[in-house]
């Protein structure tokens, strides 16, 4: 195997990475700068690296209300008390959701994300969606009336279909699809508990 390790710390930043040569193709990303995040996760899903990817989908079922802010108000320190304020202030246009936080969630504790292994590219050729993640959820979709997708299915993206000879690419990352949003609170409440 040809891995490779390393870590930098400085008083700016405290980065970590493990490259795998040899892998299949599976990523976390999380710098904090969304920009890069996008251009890392287009080098990872065109080199092989593997990769988590949570998107606003997932993020949307995470929403900084009224009841999440008194959350962290009511954990009764200061941590808890400025990142009640800082929610206060981005969540006063209406429509706020955490991002980061849920990728670093999954990361600690994978129970908290229910996802699949899809195909997921960067769409370059199109005019309306130059530079659009794109996720290929053929083989999840179901005829239950109640449901889109269905993320128990056991089909395969290389299952024959009747009478389609195209069943799209292998599947080359982990997507997050759905929150258990009550232990992702609680999760965040107990990190936060730790700090003055």
């Amino acid at each position: 195997m040809r891995i490779a390790e390393i870590s930098r710390k400085t008083k700016e930043t405290d980065i970590e990475l493990k490259l795998d040569l040899d892998g299949s193709g599976k990523v976390k990303i999380d710098t904090g700068i969304g920009f890069f995040n996008h251009m890392l996760t287009a080098f990872a899903v065109h080199s092989g690296i593997d990769l988590h990817m949570v998107g606003v989908n997932l993020t949307r079922q995470c929403p900084v209300d009224s009841a999440f802010i008194d959350r962290l108000r009511g954990i009764g320190n200061h941590t808890g008390e400025f990142c009640a304020q800082l929610c206060d202030f981005f969540s006063k246009g209406g429509d706020a959701h955490l991002h980061d936080a849920c990728a670093v969630a999954w990361l600690i504790d994978p129970s908290l994300i229910e996802s699949a292994y899809l195909h997921v590219d960067i769409e370059l050729n199109g005019l309306l969606t130059r530079g659009m993640t794109v996720t290929d959820l053929r083989f999840l979709q179901t005829t239950k009336p109640d449901a889109d997708i269905d993320l128990t299915s056991t089909a395969r993206w290389d299952d024959p279909e009747e009478g389609s000879p195209f069943r799209g690419k292998a599947p080359n990352t982990h997507v997050a699809f759905r929150l258990d949003y009550e232990g992702f609170c609680k999760l965040l409440t107990k990190t936060i508990a730790n700090y003055p």
